[in-house]
């Protein structure tokens, strides 16, 4: 993309464009019959327009229903406009109100709502310069770019780093330069957090800087600058990680073998072997893994041995990326009542796409008064992974709400493999979640299930679809054959629905996982409302992807009868509608 000059002028504009347009009445408001249709429209459609000016909501659009009834048709150039106003209008001295602006400008994709988000940069709330910082990374726009660049002035250092991950993720120009100016003004105790940053940028200018990290005073950077050249590819320090592999610490000698299996450098295998040859567990594992992955068999052997008899939880771990040995994998979820050694030979064998995992991935993900969680467990590289089961999860995490969040997206990412068993055993696991009314999992499980639009997979929503019991479940499962586009009055029942909503506040948001959680998540940046709330904005995006008429007066209805302080969202969804 090419570079783009945010001049001032440019700035003034943006700024003097957040003014809300006023759409004047024709001076003479009197009608009669001897004016045209188009005369009556334009002044019927001025007094629409200046009644939402006034913020008359309910006057404006019953006005409107008057007007397109008289007129046999919609006006949807008309409807723009309302939303349009309605949306602007949001941005007053609320700050849940203008989260909601911006909430809703980011879901019309519309570069002609940037000037919101540069109020919101300019705003003292934190949350309002994080939420404009995100919606501008989802636009491809150079002056959405350039306003990003003013992200990085902020005085939270959480938004600086999050609007960081956001260019180097776009690759910007000048992100390098960001980037390594935001790590020479931060405590250096910060430093391990920026290879991550610099090794998916990927200029000439990161990789420089990078092979200074490489060779850093502090042991956690050179860790961290190795994990990232590993997890991004990015081969071009190959000399460099060898001379790592042969350091006399052996926290960074494992995380260079994990680099250098992942590199499939054949010229390393004499150091992976030196390497594998010693007696510290988690260095030696590394390097037998990596050996692994450059053919050698005769390393295989010893990772079968500290996985079935020493019972070594990185070992059993990396078992589920190496093919044929799922009978191994079982025989250890058979042959053990501890927890934690079952939990992770069964997600190794969930990797391996292996059914027989079904029942013990159902006891993690099924919620039932033993309420267990997943937690990561790292090696002291940090190359190895592994997973704790805990109990009473929302005890333990009550005043963490971040670990909750991460234990939940742990169960979310389970759910999601799930999706290479065969279809049969997937639909299984389905439809035991739907049976236990697993509450946090069926967001994410109907949109699945609508994914595969298989005749079982619609037969599944179906017989739960009046359940009884469980309204969430029949709601989300209603929602999901409206989708679907199947036969039957599922637009009619999802829209009784969301009209009854009238209290539910758009704004209740799960917490945001920081951008170091997120490089490796499938699902990007994405701000998702709590339960309820989610299953409205889910509805309410879903009507508007329809973009039929019915929809539109669907979304026009709630904006007049629902929550008042959803209106700029639900205007930003009523525009997306009629793209």
């Amino acid at each position: 993309m090419r570079p783009f000059i945010f001049s001032v002028a440019m700035s003034a504009s943006l700024l003097a464009s957040s003014q809300p347009i006023v759409y004047p009445i024709h001076p003479d408001s009197i009608l009669d019959d001897t004016r045209s249709d188009d005369h009556i429209d334009e002044c019927e459609s001025g007094r629409i327009l200046l009644a939402m000016q006034h913020n008359k909501v309910v006057e404006s659009i019953r006005s409107y229903e008057r007007y397109q009834e008289r007129r046999g048709e919609d006006d949807y150039d008309l409807v723009h406009k309302m939303a349009s106003l309605l949306l602007r209008r949001g941005f007053s001295d609320d700050p849940e109100a203008q989260l909601l602006t911006l909430f809703g400008a980011g879901i019309t994709r519309d570069t002609q709502y940037l000037d919101l988000f540069a109020q919101g940069l300019s705003s003292s709330n934190p949350q309002l310069q994080m939420a404009s910082s995100h919606f501008l990374a989802n636009f491809n726009d150079d002056v959405a770019d350039e306003m990003l660049k003013k992200a990085m002035a902020s005085p939270y250092l959480m938004i600086r780093f999050e609007t960081a991950y956001s260019m180097a993720k776009k690759r910007l120009p000048h992100a390098a330069n960001q980037i390594e100016a935001l790590m020479y003004k931060v405590d250096p105790a910060l430093k391990p957090f920026f290879p991550k940053l610099l090794a998916l940028e990927g200029s000439h200018q990161s990789l420089s800087l990078l092979r200074q990290l490489i060779n850093d005073t502090n042991k956690d950077v050179r860790i961290e600058t190795l994990l990232s050249l590993a997890e991004t590819g990015r081969d071009d320090l190959l000399s460099d990680v060898r001379i790592a592999a042969t350091q006399l610490d052996i926290a960074e000698q494992e995380s260079a073998a994990y680099a250098l299996g992942c590199f499939k450098d054949e010229e390393s295998v004499s150091i992976l072997q030196k390497i594998a040859a010693k007696r510290h567990n988690n260095s030696k594992l590394a390097a037998l893994f990596a050996l692994t992955q450059l053919g050698r068999e005769d390393a295989l052997q010893s990772i079968l041995d500290m996985a079935l008899k020493e019972h070594d939880i990185f070992a059993i771990t990396l078992l589920g990326f190496i093919p044929d040995h799922e009978d191994d994998l079982f025989s250890l979820v058979e042959s053990t009542k501890d927890s934690q050694i079952r939990a992770n030979a069964a997600i190794a064998l969930l990797n391996q796409r292996d059914a027989r995992c079904i029942n013990d991935i159902l006891n993690l993900l099924i919620k039932d008064q033993r309420d267990l969680a997943l937690q990561e467990v790292l090696s002291a590289g940090r190359s190895l992974k592994a997973w704790k089961v805990i109990g009473s999860a929302k005890e333990r995490f009550k005043d963490n709400p971040l670990a909750y969040e991460k234990a939940l997206a742990f169960r979310e990412q389970l759910l999601a493999k799930c999706l290479d068993l065969p279809q049969d055993t997937f639909l299984e696991i389905a439809e035991t979640l739907l049976t236990y009314q697993v509450r946090d999992l069926i967001p994410t499980l109907v949109d699945m299930l609508t994914n595969i639009r298989s005749e079982k997979a619609i037969d599944l929503l179906k017989r739960h679809l009046d359940r009884a019991g469980s309204p969430l479940i029949r709601a989300y499962c209603n929602l999901g054959l409206y989708r679907l586009k199947e036969k039957g009055s599922y637009g009619d029942r999802l829209v009784e629905w969301v009209l009854a909503q009238k209290e539910i506040e758009l704004i209740r948001f799960r917490p945001i996982m920081p951008w170091k959680e997120k490089i490796n998540a499938t699902s990007g940046y994405v701000l998702t409302p709590l339960e309820q709330s989610r299953l409205l904005v889910d509805s309410l995006t879903a009507l508007a992807n329809q973009k039929d008429p019915e929809a539109i007066h669907a979304i026009l209805e709630t904006i007049a009868r629902g929550n008042p302080k959803n209106r700029p969202a639900l205007a930003g969804l009523l525009i997306r509608a009629l793209e």
